[in-house]
């Protein structure tokens, strides 16, 4: 069976934010992307990257606006 590839890792995330670019940061955290498809079943990184992203996204930064959603739907 072959293993999953583990996720971009959050201090990635962190790189790309202290670039600088507002646009990006405002797109990131005011976006309505949830962390699950439309059945409502969680999306790994390993399926999430060979989808098409929104609008504005890369497949790294639609994962990390994925799992920053389900951090606000927790906290």
């Amino acid at each position: 069976m072959k293993m999953p590839l583990v996720p971009p890792a959050s201090d990635r995330l962190l790189d790309i934010l202290n670039k600088g670019d507002e646009s990006l940061f405002q797109l990131l955290f005011s976006s309505d992307i949830g962390p699950c498809d439309d059945k409502g079943r969680y999306m790994h990184w390993d399926k999430l990257r060979h989808l098409t992203p929104s609008a504005g996204f890369t497949s790294e930064l639609y994962w990390h606006a994925n799992i920053s959603e389900l951090i606000r739907q927790v906290g």
